[in-house]
Formats: structure tokens, C-alpha cells, sequence
């Protein structure tokens, strides 16, 4: 049973790998804005992401218009398909090659759905993966509450799967040889060699753990 989460402050919002795939290539295949829903389990001091999904919305290169019309016929298909509603507590969308950040319209899209949605979680990011996250709480045991947190601690959740691990540590143990046994230095090339790679240039964003 999923139960709107108690006014706790210092939420982490955490997103599972696969999750998180989703929403990168989401963001970096559109040129413009564009926005989605996904599934929230709310745990002890977190929430975790499980899936993102997109609906038929109109997007430009500064907006992505959020109907009612559309989330109402997103969450009836959902719903027939078998999916869980209850778990429907996130918002997500992007600003292209803008900032990452919460707009006056963005605080307007939340307020609304808040007017179906107990809690929800609230994601922005950009082409670049800048991601800024926020937390809406509306109601607390059918009471309305009006609390909101901004910049939540975010990072990619990797489960762990026992069966996995062992086969990848066998797998290691196959392949991998150690040059050096000195504990203080385990490589077997120089420090200054990149393999023709630029040791400042970031492939992928830096999130908090």
C-alpha cells in the first residue's frame, strides 16, 4: 500500500538506472521541451523514480503545454493497461538548452496537479542533464498541507541483484589480471597516459550519493 509520505524534510529523490536512461534519452532526443509522468515508491527519507513515460502533449523550444485533457487520457490508458495510478506521482520535463530550473509556469503546473495528486515529485533537467528536483506535499491524511522543499538531494539508484554481482566477480576474476600486487598502486599504465582521451572533458553529469 503506497500512503502520501509525512511533512519529513531532507528528502533524497533517487531514480533507478534504468529509469534514469529513459529520461536522458527523452531529454537529449528532443530539441525542444517536453514533458512526462512516472512512478514514485516513497521509502524512509527518500523517493525512488521506477519508470517514466511520456504522453501526446504540443511542445516548442521555450514550453511544453500541459493539458488536462491529455494527463486525463494518459492516466485512462495507464489505468486500462494494468498500471497502478496510485503510483503516478511524478512530473518531469525539460528546458532543452535552457536552465534548470522551476518556472512561475512550472509552479502553475504543479498547483494543478495538485488538485489530483496528494504528493508529487517535481524534476527539471536540460540537454545538458542539469537536473533540479522538488517536493509537493498537498494532503496529509486528507488534510490539505502546502508543503514544498526545492533542491533535493538526486542520484541513480543501482538495486542490487546478488545473482549479478557474483556472475560479474567470476567474470573478473576470469579476465582481469592485476600487473602490480603493491596495494598503493594497482595500475598497469603511466598516470599521465589518457588513451587519447580528455581527462577534463565530463561524459556524464555528477549527481549527489
Amino acid at each position: 500500500m503506497h500512503t502520501t509520505p509525512s511533512l519529513t524534510t531532507n528528502m533524497k529523490i533517487k531514480i533507478s538506472a534504468t529509469a534514469y536512461t529513459k529520461l536522458y534519452y527523452y531529454i537529449k532526443e528532443c530539441e525542444d521541451e517536453i514533458s512526462g509522468f512516472g512512478l514514485v515508491v516513497p521509502l524512509q527519507d527518500s523517493f525512488l523514480i521506477t519508470d517514466i513515460f511520456i504522453f501526446e502533449q504540443t511542445v516548442g523550444s521555450a514550453e511544453t503545454e500541459l493539458e488536462k485533457d491529455d494527463v486525463a487520457k494518459f492516466l485512462m490508458d495507464f489505468d486500462a493497461k494494468g498500471g497502478d495510478i496510485s503510483k503516478i506521482k511524478l512530473w518531469w520535463h525539460s528546458h532543452a538548452d535552457m536552465t534548470s530550473f522551476f518556472s512561475e509556469t512550472d509552479t502553475s503546473t504543479i498547483e494543478t496537479l495538485g488538485e489530483t495528486f496528494d504528493y508529487i515529485v517535481s524534476l527539471v533537467g536540460n540537454h545538458k542533464m542539469e537536473i533540479k528536483t522538488r517536493v509537493d506535499i498537498f494532503k496529509v491524511g486528507g488534510v490539505d498541507s502546502t508543503f514544498t522543499e526545492e533542491d533535493n538531494e538526486f542520484s541513480v539508484w543501482v538495486d542490487t541483484n546478488e545473482e549479478l554481482q557474483k556472475q560479474i566477480k567470476k567474470e573478473i576474476e576470469e579476465k582481469v589480471k592485476s600487473s602490480y600486487h603493491w596495494k598503493g598502486y594497482t595500475h598497469g599504465w603511466k598516470k599521465d597516459d589518457n588513451f587519447g582521451f580528455n581527462n577534463n572533458k565530463k561524459y556524464l553529469p555528477k549527481h549527489g550519493h
